[in-house]
């Protein structure tokens, strides 16, 4: 996997939980301090979202960051044999 896979697949992630908790990317980026132009383009995949940022957006949505990080994590162990 990619480093621009894996971006895309912590993404969809965020996203999905995004979906999961019912919250707007605008309420997300206002619970993490994220600026809504800076979110947006990490939900897409445009840019990475740091350790720091994915410590934020779990806490916000009430969930562990490693559950962002484990599909992302889990294609890379299954590609790396």
């Amino acid at each position: 996997m990619t480093n621009n896979q894996h971006r895309k697949t912590v993404a969809a992630e965020v996203r999905a939980a995004l979906a999961r908790d019912g919250r707007s990317a605008a309420a997300l980026a206002g619970a993490t301090g994220i600026s809504k132009t800076s979110l947006s383009r990490k939900l897409r995949g445009q840019t990475p979202l740091y350790v720091e940022e994915i410590v934020l957006i779990a806490h916000a949505l009430g969930i562990d960051a490693g559950a962002l990080l484990a599909p992302a994590v889990s294609d890379h162990g299954t590609n790396a044999a």
